[in-house]
């Protein structure tokens, strides 16, 4: 495959475009903050509130 992938230009410009989609998408995913179920959100908030008032 490298060789075939050295030979060709075409095929080097399929697979740069390819990864540059697949970076793309996986950056947007990164960004993207899941979606918490609303026990999980408070139970979150109480464990932080514990944390922050601990000495």
């Amino acid at each position: 495959m490298n060789e075939s992938l050295a030979q060709n230009p075409q095929l080097q410009a399929m697979v740069a475009e390819l990864e540059r989609v697949y970076d793309s998408e996986k950056k947007e995913s990164l960004e993207e903050k899941p979606e918490l179920s609303p026990e999980l959100e408070g139970f979150l908030k109480d464990v932080q509130t514990r944390l922050e008032d601990s000495p």
